[in-house]
């Protein structure tokens, strides 16, 4: 989301001129800033359990498309493949927090429009106004507390009108998109609602309670209509009136839960926003101090827009994964559902080198991921003929492959980079358990594979035939370097293990 200014004077799609531009020392590496709306581009906020998108004007991107929100784990019928297997499915719309503002037909539009994304507290401010209101809003996803979220607005009246300016707002759960989510009926609470659902490929459940706090002097100038049972969820507003000089503070706190995280999952979840209403104040003290421990180790640089870059990459990453939450990141994380939010080698061979050095707990999540998935990984091999494990290129809830382009299946140096991705994780943690635990069952698993598919003519030649490597355009090829060196280098390292 660079700075409007920016636009003007360089061409955007022209990388070096943006990284080299003068202006750029000027920049603060931490700050994103936008101020044009024809060149916005969504911010996005995450705690490692959850990613959310956030619009142009401070609300959560729900588009016709989706919500524009991924939960880590949460796995079932894949809207971009149907025919793939499994994949990450986008949670229904359940983020927004909708404002109108006197008599205006369409949601809030702002004037005067800015929006920061800061990613040293994974924190999104948007503000602007409509008329004489001056409006705030601020949405964060607790990293402290990985099932709350909390969404704010700060209204204004800044006018000096007699009458007062009617503020409508709006909090809804619509599961009407993905198509294959069971909704429960919704449970009516205190200022807000409980909702339960099934996916239906998978099984997975998920509940989520939301909870609306306001602050204002006259209560007698709230209204509060009976909710909206939508053919697929509930929608419930509330209207208030505010004077002249007046300001009126909205908090929307959700807590959202799926398989795995609690027994009863409708109790968990209203016991959590329950928690965060009673002491906001602790919540958001947590959620900084946990990201200000995660910006203690980066990568620091002399060249100042390069630093904005490596700023925003470890950004996207730690916002993706968490030490309590043994999954692994797709090739986008939790910012989109770019290939079903499938696992490739992305993890292993691109982020896994810089998380292990900088964040090791959080690499040991992920590689937890594939030692969890193993019994998936040996299910694909038996159905190959093959031993040990054959982790799929791209894999989901179950390691089973899902890759639907049967080439691509065969770009085996990905049981290479899941023997590396262990290694590196285990060095880095320094936990010696894992090492010759989970780590070592991986990386024996990785070797046992290469030693079938390795061939050995009578005179000691080895061969690795009929494989696609990197360069996917050249289809399948015997002795990919890559491919080869990898096997070499997983066998070896099995042996010295």
């Amino acid at each position: 989301m660079p700075n409007a200014s920016e636009h003007k004077s360089v061409q955007p799609q022209d990388g070096s001129l943006w990284l080299n531009h003068a202006d750029g020392a000027q920049d603060d590496p931490w700050i994103f800033r936008s101020t044009d709306a024809t060149s916005h581009h969504a911010a996005f906020i995450g705690n490692g359990l959850v990613g959310c998108r956030i619009g142009e004007d401070g609300d959560a991107l729900q588009t016709s498309e989706g919500s524009g929100s991924l939960m880590a784990g949460f796995w079932g019928a894949c809207r971009r493949k149907p025919e793939r297997p499994e994949g990450q499915v986008e949670l229904p719309r359940w983020a927004g927090f909708s404002l109108r503002i006197g008599d205006q037909r369409e949601l809030l539009r702002l004037n005067n429009r800015e929006q920061v994304l800061d990613i040293q507290q994974a924190e999104v401010t948007t503000t602007g106004c409509i008329g004489s209101v001056h409006v705030h809003r601020s949405p964060w996803l607790a990293r402290g507390d990985k099932h709350l979220a909390v969404f704010t607005a700060t209204l204004t009246n800044t006018g000096t009108d007699d009458r007062p300016i009617k503020i409508e707002y709006r909090e809804e759960f619509d599961a009407s998109d993905p198509h294959s989510f069971e909704l429960q009926s919704p449970t009516l609470i205190d200022n807000g609602f409980v909702v339960t659902g099934t996916e239906q490929r998978l099984g997975c459940e998920l509940a989520l309670a939301s909870r609306c706090v306001w602050e204002i002097d006259d209560i007698t100038r709230v209204k509060s209509p009976e909710p909206k049972q939508l053919p697929a969820g509930v929608q419930r507003s509330q209207s208030v009136w505010i004077k002249a000089g007046e300001t009126l503070s909205l908090t929307r706190y959700v807590a959202l839960a799926r398989s795995g995280h609690a027994t009863d999952l409708k109790a968990f979840v209203q016991q959590e926003v329950d928690r965060a209403v009673r002491d906001p104040q602790a919540l958001r003290e947590r959620h900084r101090h946990e990201w200000s421990k995660l910006w203690q180790h980066w990568i620091e640089v002399d060249h100042p827009r390069l630093q904005r870059v490596l700023n925003a990459g470890l950004y996207y990453v730690y916002a993706s994964v968490r030490e309590d939450e043994a999954w692994s990141h797709g090739p986008a994380g939790l910012t989109n559902d770019a290939w079903d939010g499938t696992v490739f080698w992305d993890t292993e061979l691109w982020t896994f080198p810089p998380l292990a050095k900088l964040q090791p707990d959080l690499a040991k999540a992920c590689a937890r991921y594939r030692f969890n998935t193993l019994d998936g990984a040996r299910d694909n091999a038996i159905a190959h003929g093959e031993q040990g494990a054959r982790y799929a290129w791209q894999s989901a809830a179950t390691g089973r492959e899902c890759c639907v382009r049967p080439i691509f299946t065969e770009e085996r140096l990905i049981v290479s980079c899941v023997a590396r991705g262990q290694w590196l994780a285990a060095v880095a943690s320094g936990d010696t358990a894992y090492r010759t635990g989970p780590a070592w069952e991986v990386i024996r698993s990785c070797a046992d594979y290469w030693v079938l598919r390795v061939e050995v003519d009578a005179d000691g030649s080895a061969y690795i035939r009929h494989v696609c490597g990197p360069d996917e355009d050249a289809g399948l090829v015997d002795d990919n370097a890559m491919t080869n060196v990898s096997a070499a280098w997983t066998l070896r390292l099995a042996h010295r293990l």
